[in-house]
């Protein structure tokens, strides 16, 4: 950001967090990128793409499109995250089903006790 001037750096400071993925997204950056990155990485990867004058899009039917920015060790973060998320929500739904099981069986339980009670008292 240092490179930037004054009134650069500014205008981008002000900018809310929305408006910086939605400018980092039409430069090319991945959606599933820009939603991993907090305000300070947020305002880093948009600084960089205006210092290096890749912040305006392709214009005219010869423009050739700005290539995606990626970032491995980013990408490896948010699958991580991803497998994770996915992981404990495999672990509620099967503790789900186990207290339906269960809760079945006692029912069950309940049914046989109250023929059996029902049979002794004839």
């Amino acid at each position: 950001m240092e490179s930037l001037s004054e009134q650069q750096r500014e205008q981008i400071r002000k900018m809310s967090d929305d408006k910086l993925r939605d400018n980092l997204r039409r430069a090319g950056m991945p959606e599933a990128a820009t939603i991993a990155l907090d305000r300070p990485s947020l305002l880093a990867a948009w600084a960089e793409l205006v210092a290096t004058g890749r912040d305006k899009p392709a214009q005219g039917p010869g423009a050739l499109a700005m290539p995606p920015l990626s970032n491995p060790d980013l990408e490896k973060r948010r699958l991580d995250f991803e497998e994770r998320k996915w992981a404990e929500e495999l672990d509620m739904r099967r503790a789900e089903i186990f207290a339906q099981q269960h809760m079945r069986q006692a029912e069950l339980y309940a049914q046989q006790a109250l023929r059996q009670a029902e049979l002794d008292a004839q």
